[in-house]
């Protein structure tokens, strides 16, 4: 459920840091006619990067996001990499 939450979330901010007033209607949160200014300096909006090794994270940074965080404790191993990275690859 936090990812479909999230998935929410990366819209409403992409829709705020560029359009003004803005509405929304999604299955977890609305607003009508909101303003969120001035807008961000990046266009069309900050970078998002998004993080995890769960296919559902990596689906989201392809699908979502404009990068990838691998968010390890330790470095991955270059094997689960590559594998990562093909993952991603494929769910652009």
């Amino acid at each position: 459920m936090r990812g479909v939450v999230t998935d929410e979330w990366i819209a409403i901010f992409k829709q705020l840091w560029s359009l003004s007033p803005a509405s929304f209607n999604g299955r977890f949160y609305r607003y009508t006619d909101i303003r969120c200014e001035p807008f961000p300096v990046q266009k069309p909006h900050p970078p998002i990067w998004v993080g995890g090794h769960s296919r559902a994270a990596l689906r989201r940074s392809a699908r979502h996001g404009d990068g990838w965080h691998p968010v390890a404790a330790s470095p991955l191993p270059p094997p689960d990499m590559r594998a990562h990275l093909d993952t991603l690859k494929q769910a652009d």
